[in-house]
């Protein structure tokens, strides 16, 4: 590919200097499919472009280290203001796009802007009434994106180039967790975290071709930040499919790896499941997905089903076991902590489930008892990253034990936004995630506030609603489409006096006469798999249960709605 770069890393700190040594003939297409036009740049054309908006952002008052919000469409404007925004000095704040009810995005965005305080929002010619009250609020103007590209620079009121202690984004939560925290990433940890994902997703080649890099994941999340950061800093070929264009036709994102040849490409484990659910779709008839060789798996639970599924899918159509690459990731590592090399088998263990949530332990379930639990390695530490499993007194407990995830090293956030330090003595930070590490792989058992306990054992909120989501899958429609599971109190949901209740809402296809039935079987299923008793079933209409921009049920919301008697009961 004609635009790779080659760089010398001691002279680069920061995208945008990779940017500025790069020839800038790669370039980089946005194609939406049958859903809107095709756009092409190249990297050297939009430099020039985001010269203009800095220019623009600086002449309206912007200094460094002023936020600047963004809610645009993925487009020219996007890419061009987020470059631009680097340039000028400032930080970008990328918001989440409103779309169907959008009441919980609306929410979303809304509280974002009133914790990051943007001099400025930079937004789509018909923004949302949503976003014009919440820019009022907080008292800040909102600049056309497509008037920014088109205005003329002033290169002479550029500041300096930013440095690598700059700050670079600020990352904000999905909403998944609760109220958005924003994380400080900056220039230099940005960069560094991409040097370590090219090193480690080349590890084990002698040879291979240029690469070439396909993402529909939102600007928003870091998984779809950082996949265009990635191209910027190697000087790669990049196809951008919107991601409302993937939700509308999901096998855009397989046809075009195809069609482009593009070799690496991230998504959210969701997106593979959903793509082996269309399989047979007339798009997908004649792939060829042999150039594929690293798609990143990742922003969610990786399963063993995800991986043998998705292979069994389309290994007739060229994919290879080595392309799936199950990763940890957390936006507070800017993107990535561990990775697999670029042709190492994935590793699938099977332990025994009653000793891991009563004691924490790992080991190989007992011969004919049953029992086991199937987890998925998630890679090693990047370069700059060190993983550590602690118990609840935070002492450091080695391999084949489960306690708390804690990560550290040069590419780990210092803070939240408007936040003091986050890291703890020796520059640790607590994931919030629960899991092990076995012969050097991390494997993810749960999220620690998304642990229920019954009856002295952890059971993780992702297992239980993967268990009833699977319920009745030998059918030949499946009638259960998303699952949120958590744990009230008696007393929040004023229905018992005492206690805790464990509640699984249900999206169904099923029938009102068919929802007695229905929550039966998942009792039973639930029951005889994990000895659980789920306390309280909800079956809902498709569409009930909010999700993130990247796919994830909003746990919290549903269990917000589950409270305030907002759920639309079948």
């Amino acid at each position: 590919m004609s635009g790779s770069v080659s760089f010398n890393k001691s002279r680069v700190e920061t995208v945008i200097d990779a940017m500025a040594v790069s020839d800038g003939r790669a370039r980089i297409v946005i194609d939406a499919g049958l859903h809107g036009n095709r756009v092409e740049i190249r990297h050297a054309d939009l430099f020039e472009l985001g010269l203009r908006v800095a220019s623009r952002l600086i002449e309206v008052g912007c200094e460094p280290g002023d936020r600047v919000a963004v809610a645009l469409p993925t487009s020219l404007s996007l890419l061009a203001a987020i470059v631009g925004i680097w340039q000028a000095g400032v930080i970008p704040v990328v918001l989440p796009k409103t779309g169907g009810k959008g009441e919980g995005i609306a929410t979303l965005q809304r509280n974002i802007l009133k914790v990051a305080k943007p001099r400025v929002v930079i937004a789509e010619d018909q923004f949302g009434e949503v976003l014009v009250q919440a820019s009022h609020e907080v008292g800040v103007s909102i600049l056309l994106g497509s008037d920014l590209i088109k205005s003329p620079g002033r290169q002479s009121l550029l500041p300096q180039t930013p440095c690598a202690t700059d700050i670079s984004l600020l990352q904000f939560s999905s909403g998944s967790t609760g109220f958005p925290r924003g994380c400080v990433v900056r220039h230099g940890q940005m960069a560094r975290n991409m040097l370590s994902i090219m090193k480690r997703a080349r590890e084990g080649l002698n040879t291979y071709s240029d690469d070439r890099m396909l993402s529909w994941a939102p600007f928003n999340h870091d998984m779809g930040f950082n996949a265009f950061s990635f191209a910027l800093m190697f000087g790669l070929d990049l196809v951008l499919i919107p991601t409302e264009s993937f939700s509308r036709s999901p096998y855009l994102w397989l046809s075009r790896i195809s069609e482009t040849q593009a070799t690496l490409s991230p998504a959210p484990s969701f997106a593979y499941r959903l793509l082996m659910n269309i399989q047979h779709a007339r798009q997908l008839s004649s792939i060829d997905l042999s150039v594929w060789r690293y798609a990143w798996m990742g922003a969610e639970p990786v399963y063993p089903d995800h991986i043998r599924g998705f292979f069994s899918a389309f290994s007739g159509r060229g994919l290879a076991p080595t392309t799936l690459r199950p990763n940890y990731g957390l936006a507070e590592t800017v993107v990535v902590a561990s990775m697999l090399p670029a042709m190492s088998d994935v590793s699938i263990i099977d332990v025994d489930k009653d000793s891991l949530l009563r004691n924490g332990d790992v080991q190989a379930p007992r011969d004919g008892q049953g029992g086991g639990l199937s987890l998925v390695g998630c890679g090693y530490p990047v370069d700059g990253v060190e993983i550590a499993i602690t118990d609840q007194d935070g002492r450091s407990i080695g391999e084949d034990r489960q306690g708390a995830i804690f990560v550290r090293g040069s590419c780990v956030i210092e803070n939240y936004w408007n936040e003091p330090s986050c890291l703890r003595e020796g520059g640790w930070l607590d994931t919030g995630d629960v899991g092990f590490l076995h012969q050097g792989q991390i494997y993810i058992s749960s999220r620690a506030k998304d642990v229920i306990i019954r009856s002295g054992k952890n059971y993780a909120a992702n297992d239980i609603e993967r268990l009833i989501e699977n319920c009745g899958a030998e059918r030949e429609q499946r009638i259960i489409k998303r699952v949120a599971v958590f744990s009230v109190l008696y007393g929040a949901s004023q229905k018992k006096e005492n206690g805790e209740e464990i509640v699984a809402v249900v999206e169904s296809k099923s029938g009102r006469g068919d929802v007695f039935s229905l929550e039966r079987a998942i009792r039973d299923h639930v029951f005889l798999d994990m000895g659980l008793s789920i306390d309280r079933i909800v079956i809902v209409p498709p569409g009930s249960i909010p999700l993130t921009t990247s796919g994830k049920v909003q746990r919290n919301v549903v269990r917000e709605m589950y409270l305030s008697d907002r759920l639309a009961v079948k």
